[in-house]
């Protein structure tokens, strides 16, 4: 989900910092709307969340964390008995397409690097962003670490 941890969680009290704003998830929309809700069958935290939908902001702020992968990178803490500065951590991630239908752009600044972002899926009441990466190879454990 692209929910920020509920605000009193271990996470949520992590994201704040010590003494210092990072980031107050009781601002996001969802926290906001489910503040003080009375906890029923209905309208358990569970149910609350395959009801939520995602906003068109919060979606351009997930392509762009996501077009920050595009292009070649050191994934060596992915690696497992490679040093930092072998070449063998580099690797090239050629495009990333999220969800169904197409609304391809071209990424500035890399030549035939695409990022597509489209409408969630709904399954159920689930609404769902499918996310494929197309690179040139990865490494053990790469893809499952990234998001």
């Amino acid at each position: 989900m692209l929910l920020p941890p509920a605000p009193d969680s271990q996470a949520g009290h992590a994201l704040r910092g010590d003494g210092e704003y990072v980031y107050d998830p009781s601002e996001h929309p969802f926290w906001k709307s489910v503040a003080g809700q009375p906890i029923t069958p209905e309208t358990t935290l569970f149910m609350l969340r395959k009801k939520w939908r995602i906003d068109q902001d919060t979606v351009a702020n997930f392509k762009a964390i996501l077009e920050m992968y595009i292009g070649t990178h050191n994934f060596w803490n992915f690696t497992v008995g490679r040093e930092f500065k072998e070449a063998a951590s580099k690797r090239l991630i050629k495009s990333i397409h999220v969800s169904s239908h197409s609304n391809t752009e071209l990424v500035s600044g890399i030549s035939n690097a695409l990022i597509q972002v489209d409408d969630p899926a709904i399954y159920g009441e689930t609404e769902w962003l499918g996310v494929q990466i197309h690179g040139q190879s990865f490494m053990l454990h790469q893809v499952r670490r990234l998001f």
